[in-house]
């Protein structure tokens, strides 16, 4: 904060005898008194964040009259600061002064994370939070509390920095509590005036396997069916008394269905793959994390994007019926497939079941194939399926 005032002892009671007195007051939000941390030339930094300023510069009485009617003054008046915490004030009055102009920050411009927040496994922004101005930020962190490690790493005000914890070899098997701290330069040509930050803490935990790629996806072999199946890669093999949990969610309308759940120990985790099974087409997505130590120890929990199951194209077929041209002559049935997965099969009256002579052929709308039977006169009952038994609904 830049002013032309210093020191604590300007700070005055609010009541005033008409004669040369000022009033300057930097309040928190309940109105209650700040003083400075520390204060060099011009800055002053609050342990607090301000909320209020006010500055009133009062003159004697030059009209005469009883009371404050002669008074002229001037008022630099600045309210609920918020998170800019920076403005001017306006002046009014009988008589001119230079009201003081303030730039105001305290040093607490780390905002602290949330229970949601605060856990991360190997990257977590940082960012010093309030107005645009000069002010460096120089972050460090510590283990313990007590012994902070420079970072070589400044920002200013809302810009992000990206911690990411493989870069440091002191963290590279760590996990447990973290604090954040920025030194505050708010002038790099005055020296003196810097100040440490409010400290923040977060949580490292174990990062889970990544994914690796995309999932490979088998769609269902008839239309409409559900034994389609999806398989995940992930980069590395679970360490020993590590269980790995993923809940494998459909979305329909924009509503999860109940999950299929896998719980895959280290033996069953071969070639780091696991797979999903009896899936009917649709989007889906996967939720994962693993734990060590018999469940007591959680890794870090994660969602993959949203992927889609294709469906099969739907078995359709026609038929159509020659008459014999004379008594006791054949007639024809010729069928016509297509979708489905060729090659395309016909029983007659539930007999076995008899690949099509002719072969099939495919275009831009799929598969089809047709088939000429020549049989006696009567009534038969066709069926037609394809290499993976799927039938017309």
């Amino acid at each position: 904060m830049k002013t032309n005032y210093g020191g604590c002892w300007n700070f005055h009671d609010g009541t005033h005898t008409y004669e040369d007195d000022f009033e300057y007051k930097i309040t928190s939000l309940d109105g209650k008194w700040l003083c400075q941390i520390t204060e060099v030339g011009q800055y002053l930094i609050f342990n607090e964040k301000p909320n209020y300023y006010i500055y009133a510069d009062f003159k004697t009485e030059s009209t005469g009259c009883n009371g404050p009617c002669g008074d002229g003054y001037s008022v630099s008046l600045m309210t609920t600061l918020n998170d800019c915490q920076k403005a001017v004030g306006t002046v009014y009055g009988n008589y001119w002064s230079n009201a003081p102009f303030f730039e105001i920050m305290s040093n607490k411009v780390l905002i602290p994370p949330t229970v949601v927040s605060n856990s991360f496994c190997n990257k977590i922004t940082l960012t010093a939070v309030g107005c645009t101005g000069a002010q460096r930020f120089f972050w460090e962190y510590s283990t313990n509390g007590n012994d902070f490690y420079k970072i070589n790493i400044s920002t200013g005000f809302n810009e992000n920095y990206d911690f990411i914890k493989e870069n440091f070899p002191l963290l590279k098997n760590y996990s447990g509590n973290i604090n954040f701290r920025a030194l505050i330069d708010s002038d790099s040509e005055i020296t003196g005036e810097e100040i440490y930050s409010n400290i923040v803490s977060y949580n490292i935990i174990p990062c889970s396997p990544n994914l690796v790629g995309s999932p490979e996806i088998i769609k269902p072999s008839c239309f409409q069916g559900k034994d389609g199946q999806v398989t995940f890669t992930f980069d590395r093999d679970l360490i020993d008394n590590e269980t790995f949990l993923l809940n494998l969610t459909q979305v329909v309308n924009g509503n999860n269905l109940p999950p299929k759940e896998k719980n895959v120990s280290k033996a069953e985790f071969l070639n780091k793959k696991i797979t999903f099974t009896g899936l009917e087409s649709g989007n889906y997505f996967l939720h994962y994390q693993t734990f060590q130590n018999n469940n007591t120890t959680p890794t870090s929990d994660n969602l993959s994007d949203l992927f889609f199951v294709d469906q099969s194209k739907a078995l359709k077929y026609i038929i159509n019926t020659t008459n014999p041209s004379c008594y006791g002559a054949n007639g024809e049935i010729v069928v016509e497939a297509s979708g489905g997965t060729p090659p395309y099969y016909y029983s007659i009256n539930n007999a076995t079941k008899t690949p099509f002579t002719n072969p099939f052929t495919s275009d831009a709308n799929g598969f089809k194939g047709s088939q000429i039977l020549t049989i006696p006169n009567g009534s038969y009952n066709i069926r037609i399926t394809d290499s993976n038994n799927c039938i017309e609904n």
